[in-house]
């Protein structure tokens, strides 16, 4: 039977309504996807809508107002597709960075029955307890603790973030880290070492102290340890005595290493122990003659013995043996300082600074040559020099003052 024009047509018609319902549905919850990508990359870039690390804090954006219609296209994408993880992951992303953390916190909630165990989901929540942290920590704490364990995310992999952030400088972003570690796990011997680290960077001795001292219980032989424990100790007492059974300790757990014996030597010397500390300086020179440490050491000591001739050939030995060293030529330019040989002091300790212009008391040692040597401007700047660097050198703020006494 032959089929008239018009009766192909509406068949046609038929097929191509039926073909269009049948999938409404995905192309639709696509569409809305693709618009809302496009709108929070074009607002926030591309990252936006990549997987999170970690590290991610879902702050308020510059304009929230702009990822409203955003947020209107992901919700339409989740209302065709009610099981859409990347709908309800983008969504509460969205509302995070509007600043609407308990919508957010709620719309993961749901993300969560989605898929149960997904990873990904409470590495979302925890990017929003951590916009959270300065407003309401104790909530944050909590949250945080659930979402590391839910995500899978062990404490040594948040000590690391931490030693990321204090490498870089944040040392109260690494210290946020560590706690988070301890808050997986309370006795993670490594993330109170790493507080300590942070402490002493901070010059805080006690906080140093306290912390060495909670990680001695899963680090009992931690020579590392030892080494800092015993220096922060000396820093916060002002006795030698106390750190000196610490550094031995280190010592003897890090034979190959250096500044353990090196720091000890210090203690020694603040001690007024100096014919022990010499002795040991000579065994660091024999047990390592590939670095120039022991040997300015030794000119450090025949300086303090009033003995400039010999330190400055102890150091001469380091200028021609070893890469420069900054602590070498300032070293030098203290020999020549004691012998009143002005010039030479100056260009020393200028050759000091060129090498590392980071040490306040190269700047200090450089103003009171000036001001020894009559250049009284120079002394000026070099000692606010130094005091921009630390404003806490007395020498410095002592010297200050006498340039101002001299040319008030």
């Amino acid at each position: 039977m032959k089929r008239s024009g018009w009766t192909v047509a509406v068949i046609g018609f038929v097929l191509f309504c039926g073909t269009i319902l049948l999938l409404r549905h995905p192309l639709a919850t696509f569409y809305h996807l693709e618009m809302g990508g496009h709108l929070l990359s074009a607002t926030l870039g591309p990252e936006a809508t990549g997987p999170l690390d970690p590290g991610t804090i879902l702050r308020p954006a510059p304009s929230p107002d702009r990822l409203i219609p955003a947020a209107e296209h992901f919700r339409a994408a989740l209302n065709q597709d009610k099981e859409n993880m990347q709908a309800c992951r983008l969504l509460g992303r969205t509302a995070a960075w509007r600043g609407e953390y308990d919508t957010a916190l709620t719309i993961f909630r749901y993300c969560r029955t989605i898929r149960p165990g997904d990873p990904l989901v409470p590495l979302e929540e925890a990017a929003v307890y951590r916009a959270l942290a300065r407003t309401d920590p104790q909530r944050a704490r909590q949250g945080l603790r659930e979402a590391w364990r839910d995500a899978g995310v062990s404490p040594a992999a948040l000590i690391r973030h931490g030693e990321d952030e204090r490498t870089a400088g944040n040392l109260d972003e690494a210290l946020f880290w560590y706690d988070q570690a301890l808050a997986l796990d309370p006795g993670a011997g490594e993330a109170w070492y790493r507080i300590g680290l942070v402490r002493a960077a901070q010059m805080d001795w006690g906080g140093a102290v306290d912390a060495y001292q909670q990680a001695e219980a899963t680090l009992p032989d931690d020579g590392h340890l030892q080494f800092e424990w015993g220096w922060a100790v000396y820093q916060q007492t002002g006795d030698a005595r106390l750190g000196e059974p610490y550094l031995r300790r280190a010592v003897a757990l890090l034979p190959d290493e250096m500044w353990p014996l090196l720091r000890l030597v210090a203690l020694l010397r603040a001690e007024g122990r100096l014919d022990e500390a010499v002795e040991l300086v000579h065994y660091a020179e024999r047990r390592f003659p590939a670095d120039p440490w022991p040997l300015i050491y030794e000119g450090r000591f025949a300086l303090l013995r009033g003995n400039p001739q010999r330190a400055r050939k102890t150091l001469q030995r380091v200028i021609e043996w070893f890469p420069p060293q900054a602590e070498a030529y300032f070293l030098v330019g203290q020999t020549y300082a004691q012998e009143r040989n002005w010039p030479q002091a100056i260009a020393a300790l200028q050759r000091a600074i060129a090498l590392d212009p980071q040490h306040d008391y190269i700047f200090e040692a450089l103003g009171q040559v000036y001001l020894a040597s009559g250049q009284i401007a120079q002394a000026r700047a070099a000692f606010e020099k130094a005091l921009t660097q630390n404003a806490q050198n007395e020498n410095a703020l002592k010297g200050l003052q006498k340039t101002e006494e001299a040319h008030p």
